[in-house]
């Protein structure tokens, strides 16, 4: 189990967290245990606060008294910019994922105690997290518990937070606080051409260990 922070600071990015960390050529990549804040660039999160309670429906309009029941129904409902969702005491199972996002604040109510859990989800193929944040910036994870994101397959790369960076690459707080970093170089490299990159590098690896030619 993580205990993440009330606060940590950090800097531009777009973003995907998780446990670990990883640096892809211009398309930075993070995966970091508990809480993190990418470039609080806005003070927007002020703007529009919902609530989450584990009692809750996910058809409320997320007041305190009328709350959703998760996470990422309160992260659809917020607007692109700007927000605060504020869980109360409880277990929350379930991945969230914020993608193109800014200045959007998670967090627990006051005096509550929350959990993110992962017990019971099957981590699809591949790298995964509890908590994914793409392409955004200012984005605050604080004061939440989060734990029991496994898989028993070993292809599998369950993380607790996730960041995947931009062209500008990852805020140095934000990178200190990773698990693991891994970087193809200082070159900047859209998303897509990255993949490619990492795909040879993987079979060139395989060429070598199983004794087959690599170039032809």
């Amino acid at each position: 189990m993580v205990r993440s922070p009330k606060s940590a600071p950090a800097r531009r990015a777009a973003v995907r967290p998780g446990r670990g960390s990883l640096l892809t050529a211009g398309a930075a990549l993070a995966t970091v245990v508990g809480a993190l804040v990418v470039l609080p660039v806005t003070n927007a999160s002020a703007a529009t606060v919902l609530y989450v309670a584990t009692t809750g429906k996910d058809t409320n309009a997320g007041s305190s008294a009328a709350p959703l029941k998760t996470v990422q129904a309160a992260v659809d409902k917020l607007p692109a910019i700007g927000g605060t969702i504020l869980l109360k005491s409880g277990t929350y199972t379930g991945r969230v994922v914020l993608k193109d996002r800014a200045g959007i604040a998670i967090k627990e109510d006051v005096g509550a105690t929350a959990v993110i859990s992962g017990v019971g989800l099957d981590a699809p193929a591949g790298r995964s997290a509890l908590i994914e944040i793409r392409n955004s910036s200012g984005i605050a994870v604080q004061g939440l518990d989060i734990t029991g994101y496994r898989s028993a397959s070993q292809d599998d790369q369950p993380m607790g937070i996730l960041v995947i960076g931009g062209s500008t690459g990852l805020d140095e707080a934000v990178m200190a606080r990773a698990d693991h970093r891994w970087s193809l170089g200082p070159l900047t490299l859209p998303h897509e051409l990255a993949r490619v990159v990492v795909l040879e590098q993987w079979y060139r690896a395989w060429t070598i260990l199983h004794g087959e030619r690599y170039h032809k």
